[in-house]
């Protein structure tokens, strides 16, 4: 089943994770889990879509297109099958918790920091519901080639995956993807994190 994602403007606060890169000599080679991670706070305005209210900053557009779904592989690694599962997972994840995690997938950010370039994303995907509503945004964003992965979180899910957690849950796909097994790290950080979520907020996972 593919699910259409309806996007409202939303004013998220992000905490956010980055792990980059370590000097090696192997392509295959993906950032080592115990690389020092921090979070950097974004103002709240930085997330206001433009026209949403006055004052509100002014329209920040994404570098991708508009999301198709919940799995947007622009860089073609995610096997069809896996792609369908998540879409379905994260639908009822939404559905159970208010809570939209949108998973991202490019070749390269190109001169753009991921940072920047995740941040854009989220904002310009309207990734979360509106304000004042429960629930909450994650982006997972993943540059194959550039191999960098960075999660948002928003501010409302931010005592449930504080940066240490979202350190040691991305760290887990290290291992699969230094093997270019990108179906099994995507799987299983968002297994992780939806697990950590029902596990705080009382849900079940499936």
């Amino acid at each position: 089943m593919k699910h259409k994602r309806t996007h409202s403007p939303t004013a998220l606060r992000l905490a956010s994770l980055c792990v980059a890169l370590l000097a090696a000599g192997c392509a295959s080679a993906w950032p080592d889990p115990t690389t020092p991670a921090g979070a950097t706070p974004v103002p709240e305005a930085a997330f206001v879509q433009s026209g949403s209210k006055p004052g509100a900053t002014k329209e920040v557009k994404s570098p991708l297109p508009p999301p198709t779904g919940y799995v947007n592989d622009y860089a073609k690694v995610l096997d069809a099958k896996t792609k369908q599962a998540l879409e379905e997972k994260l639908w009822r994840l939404k559905k159970r918790a208010n809570i939209e995690f949108a998973v991202a997938l490019v070749e390269t950010t190109g001169d753009v920091d991921i940072f920047d370039y995740s941040l854009a994303v989220g904002i310009g995907w309207g990734i979360g519901p509106p304000a004042g509503e429960d629930g909450g945004g994650i982006l997972l964003l993943l540059a194959t080639k550039d191999r960098l992965w960075h999660i948002h979180v928003s501010r409302k899910l931010e005592a449930d995956l504080p940066k240490d957690v979202l350190a040691e849950i991305g760290g887990r796909m290290i291992p699969s993807l230094r093997q270019g097994n990108y179906d099994e790290a995507v799987v299983k950080c968002v297994d992780d994190l939806i697990k950590r979520l029902a596990e705080r907020r009382t849900f079940k996972p499936e």
